[in-house]
């Protein structure tokens, strides 16, 4: 993700969150992505989700960040573990403490994208969607078959393994994808005329917040 606003207008105008790090700015664009204007982003409602996908997408030129971004993309993990690692012994602390506070910082993460994760899975977008596309006997049936994905993304914000994790999670069997491959949504009964395609692309948007990067 990627924060745009338009050339010359005030800091404090009505600023653009573009979901895909490879979104292509109009020419009347520019990208305003930074580590401070993350840090004071509070009035503009991002949640932990968004703002960890924006530090994300700065980590790719980690490098050339000035010391407080690199920081904060250390602490929200926005980089490789050992990135991550690297950075903190560079500040001063030992290699076992900078893992130590590297393991903290994951647990840190991972409690507050569960409350993302949580609050998608209770919005009622999800019914609806499902309702959108199936009738109530089939959206129960998808709701058994992955409560336990379901389980382990609200409480542990666990994606699935095409997103990076170790093991299955919901996206998997939206998308149909590894184990769930010719098992998952796809055997789900739609309404005529609806296309699993759209349902798919709907419920990732949901489940990942229309993020780029995900873990």
């Amino acid at each position: 993700m990627k924060i745009v606003n338009k050339i010359g207008a005030p800091a404090d105008s009505l600023l653009t969150l573009k979901r895909k790090d490879d979104y292509v700015l109009l020419s009347d664009e520019e990208d305003i992505t930074s580590g401070m204007l993350l840090e004071n982003c509070k009035g503009w409602e991002f949640n932990y989700a968004e703002i960890k996908d924006c530090y994300q997408y700065l980590g790719k030129s980690f490098a050339s960040q000035d010391d407080l971004t690199k920081d904060r993309i250390v602490q929200f993990c926005a980089i490789s573990d050992s990135a991550c690692v690297t950075h903190y012994v560079s500040k001063g602390l030992s290699e076992q403490e900078a893992i130590a506070t590297h393991i903290k910082d994951r647990c840190n993460g991972i409690i507050n994208l569960v409350y993302v994760c949580a609050g998608n899975i209770k919005d009622s977008k999800l019914i609806i969607i499902l309702l959108s596309y199936m009738n109530q006997e089939n959206a129960e049936k998808f709701l058994d078959a992955t409560h336990q994905l379901v389980f382990n993304y609200a409480n542990f914000a666990v994606y699935g393994k095409k997103y990076g994790n170790y093991i299955d999670g919901i996206l998997d069997y939206i998308e149909d994808y590894g184990d769930f491959a010719g098992t998952g949504l796809s055997t789900s009964t739609l309404y005529p005329g609806k296309n699993l395609a759209d349902l798919v692309s709907e419920l990732v948007e949901l489940i990942t917040n229309g993020r780029s990067n995900i873990v």
